[in-house]
C-alpha cells in the first residue's frame, strides 16, 4: 500500500469530502434541490483527485479535453476506459491502480452526465453554500 505523505494527504482529503457529501437524497436534481448522493460524491471526487488541474476549473477543458463534452458526446464505456487505462499519447495517465479513483468512477460519471444534460450547473453543491449569502463555505 502506498504510504507516501502526498498519498496519505489525498486519501484524507477524499475521506473528508466524501463524508461531507452525505448520503443519497430522493429530491430531484437542480440548482435549488440537494444533489443526489452519487452526483455529490462525483463532484467531491473530481475535486479531491484534482482533475481540474488539467481539465479546467469547471471540467470544460484547459490543457486536457472538456470532460462534460466527452460524457455528452461519448459512451460511458469510453469514459471508464479512458480513466482506467489512460490515453498516454494525449498525456493522460491511467488510474486503474488507484483504488480510490476506480471506486468513484460511477459517481464521477453521474456528476459529469448531470452537467452534460444541463440538470445541474458547475460549482459547489447548493448545500456547500452558506444559506445567508449563497457564498461558498
Amino acid at each position: 500500500m502506498n504510504r507516501s505523505p502526498s498519498h496519505i494527504a489525498r486519501r484524507a482529503a477524499l475521506a473528508v469530502l466524501l463524508g461531507w457529501a452525505g448520503a443519497a437524497h430522493a429530491a430531484p436534481v437542480g440548482d435549488d434541490a440537494d444533489w443526489p448522493g452519487d452526483v455529490r460524491r462525483g463532484w467531491a471526487a473530481l475535486r479531491a483527485f484534482d482533475c481540474a488541474r488539467c481539465h479546467g476549473r469547471d471540467h470544460r477543458g484547459w490543457s486536457a479535453p472538456d470532460l462534460v463534452a466527452a460524457v455528452r458526446d461519448g459512451s460511458r464505456e469510453r469514459f471508464m476506459h479512458s480513466v482506467r487505462e489512460g490515453e498516454i499519447t494525449r498525456g493522460m495517465p491511467g488510474y486503474r491502480s488507484q483504488d480510490a479513483v476506480v471506486a468513484e468512477l460511477d459517481a464521477m460519471y453521474a456528476y459529469l452526465r448531470a452537467r452534460a444534460e444541463g440538470v445541474i450547473a458547475a460549482g459547489r453543491p447548493p448545500s456547500a453554500r452558506t444559506p445567508e449569502t449563497g457564498a461558498p463555505r
